[in-house]
């Protein structure tokens, strides 16, 4: 397996999708669609997760800013906003920077990485952040972000080696630019190097995982992880990873982990269970044969029912959406599906046609709906918006 398929199966992909392609007149019509998020970034915004402080009930969004790097296209930037009527929202700053290096030797990998040279150029980028309010744990690890750190050199992911799902907790949203971050998840293939904060890596977060997750159950025995989705409830925090499975044939699936009260402790291993697989590829081939699987998830709770948002990805790694579907039981991660199996759709979001867009939001209280990641090439440099779609949740 090559790195291109590595890049297209674990969607952290937004930083490799070409931009520079003559634009449609579609897409110069879109742009007068309502942008969220505006003058963020050097090239704009992408990624959003919401949720509620129900002491307050200000919505609080965690997003991804693409900066001018000089070791990459772009760095990425984890940053919060807050809104207090569900449609105007304000910038409150970054809670986690991305950190350029100058990485190697690093060896080719049986991923199909290449080999890289001492001193090459390097980024340790923060994408797909999930933000979740946590009113069952102690009060400074309340407000939890989960991420995906991954190292790029010489512009292209290591993902095979040095990627890993990181965390970090504090008693309010704003404190998280100050709190600890935590190496919470490794997977397959996690190299060794990658926990020293010297050559050839550079780790910005040394040492080793709380959790190797591959080695908890066969189920994740052979995946990477990305693209956290978290979830609270009255009973559990629930957290949905994309899964490269690295097989002959490399498969992407949704898996669905579960930390129960009042006992959960995030970095013990004994404190997750693994529910499942909630998505195989199948499912997103039900949609359209040339679906690869799903990424860019989202867990939503709206009057007592829990859903799953999930984007489908096309060739080349490109989102083409967001589809909506509820769970029959959360707790089991049974999604609603017919008598053959096949998914049930509740709802869907489509952005401008054959764009990457996709990697959704949504909050029971968002007046302009579920949110979109949508990249607009004729808008740079901000070619990344976040949008309103209009589309209510079910």
């Amino acid at each position: 397996m090559n790195a291109r398929i590595l890049c297209r199966l674990l969607v952290v992909s937004t930083l490799a999708i070409v931009t520079s392609v003559a634009a449609s007149a579609e897409e110069v019509a879109n742009q007068r669609t309502q942008q969220v998020l505006t003058g963020v970034g050097a090239r704009g915004v992408f990624d959003p997760s919401v949720t509620e402080d129900p002491e307050t009930q200000r919505l609080w969004m965690s997003y991804s800013s693409f900066e001018a790097s000089t070791h990459s296209e772009s760095g990425v930037v984890l940053r919060i906003a807050y809104s207090d009527d569900g449609e105007t929202w304000r910038d409150a700053g970054p809670v986690q920077g991305f950190t350029e290096v100058l990485a190697g030797p690093l060896q080719s990998s049986a991923a199909g990485e290449a080999e890289i040279e001492t001193a090459s150029p390097a980024t340790w980028q923060n994408e797909a952040s999930t933000l979740v309010y946590d009113g069952r744990a102690p009060r400074e690890e309340r407000w939890k972000l989960f991420w995906h750190q991954t190292l790029w050199v010489n512009g292209a992911p290591r993902y095979a080696g040095y990627s890993w799902i990181a965390l970090k907790m504090a008693d309010s949203p704003e404190n998280l630019a100050h709190a600890k971050p935590i190496k919470l998840f490794t997977g397959y293939m996690a190299k060794k190097a990658g926990e020293s904060s010297a050559e050839p890596a550079f780790s910005p977060i040394p040492g080793p995982p709380a959790i190797q997750l591959d080695k908890k159950d066969p189920q994740l025995g052979a995946c990477m992880f990305g693209q956290p989705a978290a979830l609270s409830t009255h009973d559990a925090l629930y957290l949905a990873l994309d899964c490269a499975w690295l097989g002959t044939r490399p498969q992407l699936h949704t898996v669905l982990l579960r930390c129960a009260a009042p006992d959960c402790v995030v970095t013990d291993a004994a404190s997750w269970t693994v529910v499942g697989r909630l998505t195989a590829p199948r499912d997103a081939r039900q949609l359209a044969e040339q679906y690869e699987g799903f990424g860019g998830t989202a867990l939503v709770e709206k009057n007592g029912q829990y859903f799953l948002i999930a984007t489908p990805l096309a060739s080349g790694g490109r989102y083409d959406g967001c589809y909506v579907y509820r769970f029959e039981d959360l707790a089991s991660g049974g999604l609603e599906r017919g008598r053959r199996g096949e998914l049930r759709v509740a709802g869907s979001v489509q952005g401008i046609p054959d764009t990457h867009h996709g990697a959704c939001a949504a909050h029971a209280r968002l007046k302009g709906g579920i949110l979109l990641s949508q990249i607009v090439r004729t808008a740079s440099p901000r070619v990344m918006q976040i949008r309103q779609s209009g589309v209510p949740l079910p």
